[in-house]
């Protein structure tokens, strides 16, 4: 007799399609404890290699969701936090090379 494991199926599930450097596609292995930050924080970080589709499901409530615009739209907030075209980095004189600490007297 064949055991069937007692998994929750009321709750998310993840899948990752990534593509490899040669081109295949495949899903790497998944661990049912990830939750959405999780995956999303893995694929911002490398640990998939190209990363196609992020799919968020619940099997006992019948949805499959697109998640992969949630990692877009993090990585275009984080680019406008970090190259904010108005911000402006005033270095000193000293920092400048003139060699002195402000106005010239």
């Amino acid at each position: 007799m064949i055991k069937t494991p007692n998994i929750d199926t009321d709750r998310s599930f993840f899948t990752v399609i990534a593509q490899l450097s040669n081109g295949e596609v495949f899903q790497p292995e998944m661990d049912l404890s990830w939750d959405q930050k999780t995956v999303l924080e893995m694929a911002r970080n490398g640990q998939f290699d190209t990363v196609l589709r992020i799919f968020e499901t619940n099997p006992a409530e019948g949805w499959l969701r697109d998640i992969t615009p949630d990692l877009q739209e993090d990585e275009e907030h984080e680019t406008t936090e970090t190259h904010d075209p108005n911000h402006e980095h005033r270095i000193g004189n000293f920092e400048a090379g003139t060699g002195s600490y402000g106005r010239a007297a």
